[in-house]
């Protein structure tokens, strides 16, 4: 609308403001003199998403949030249910660590659901690794052992009788290999059954890497004291 003249020219008064960065962040006041900032995504799919917060601040991460999700992933992202978007944005701060994306999370899943749908307790693989010794027919010392090493007494530890056999990390095992009231040379011979265990596990597909390999054996200083001593 034309509504100034100046020196014979009609000026047109500026119709708006310069567009905003999207989403538009929006001060409300309320009657009571409460103020509220609100991220208005516009029209998104039919509908109209908007986040209210108290500061200034939140609204401005939110935003960023937004823009980071439209970037990465469209305008899909506002057509999810909103359960959907709350389990989506727990697993996006789970995987933010590991600067990792939903998709490769997903990709990662798909690859692995054999492992992961039928994982395996600890005992269930040791009585598999037990019957293939038998069927090879090791020794019944050996047999021995491993039945007593890993059977009766790591598969019955309350750390690993409830996790998966491909949930256990090395640090697990190290913690309780150093548990262990026995000689260093001992438990180097835990650490040797633990070693056959995680690679027949690999073998079978119920783990994705032997942790074992990552566990230091323990140095016997007594052995290394007497062979020393023999050398002088």
């Amino acid at each position: 609308m034309l509504d100034k003249c100046q020196n014979g020219v009609k000026i047109r008064p500026v119709m708006g403001r310069k567009k905003a960065d999207w989403p538009i962040i929006k001060k409300r006041v309320y009657p009571t003199g409460n103020v509220a900032w609100v991220v208005d995504c516009g029209m998104v799919d039919g509908k109209r998403p908007r986040y209210t917060y108290d500061t200034k601040g939140e609204a401005e991460t939110k935003a960023e949030q937004l823009r980071i999700e439209r970037q990465n992933d469209g305008n899909g992202i506002f057509t999810l249910s909103g359960k959907d978007q709350t389990d989506a944005g727990r697993a996006l701060s789970i995987l933010k660590p590991f600067k990792a994306t939903l998709t490769m999370a997903a990709e990662f899943y798909a690859r692995h659901t054999e492992l992961i749908l039928n994982s395996k307790a600890p005992a269930e693989v040791i009585d598999e690794l037990l019957t293939v010794k038998k069927q090879d027919n090791i020794s019944d010392r050996h047999q021995k052992n491993l039945r007593l090493q890993l059977r009766d007494n790591f598969a019955l530890d309350p750390r690993f009788a409830t996790k998966s056999i491909h949930e256990i990390t090395a640090g697990e095992l190290e913690t309780w290999l150093r548990g262990l009231e026995v000689s260093p040379l001992s438990r180097n011979n835990y650490r040797t059954s633990l070693g056959i265990l995680f690679s027949f596990a690999l073998r079978r597909g119920y783990v994705l890497k032997n942790p074992v390999t990552l566990v230091e054996r323990s140095r016997d200083r007594s052995r290394a004291f007497c062979w020393a001593s023999a050398r002088k």
